[in-house]
């Protein structure tokens, strides 16, 4: 790059970006006690996710969505009671 001044001035810059591929996180439990739901097993800062419910698995409703969330994660349903059967999904974002 150089520009039309006097004098004419230059400068050249390069530069190197990483980036480093997420780890998948697994889920392998939710834990439920005093209205907290946790989700249990490999957590990793960094990405978005969003946890749906469902109490059919066929209709599914935002309950939590995070943006880079500390570890670990614990959610509060205060609605899990009122519900017989009660589904939660984890779904990675953004």
């Amino acid at each position: 790059m150089a520009d039309s001044g006097t004098p004419s001035l230059s400068a050249t810059n390069s530069f190197k970006v990483t980036v480093n591929p997420l780890v998948q996180p697994a889920v392998s439990s939710i834990h439920v006690s005093g209205g907290q739901v946790s989700p249990g097993g490999d957590r990793h800062s960094g990405p978005d996710y969003t946890v749906l419910i469902s109490t059919n698995l066929a209709s599914w409703q935002i309950l939590f969505t995070s943006n880079s969330p500390a570890i670990p994660v614990t959610l509060v349903d205060t609605n899990f009671n009122a519900y017989p059967t009660r589904f939660y999904r984890i779904q990675l974002g953004p």
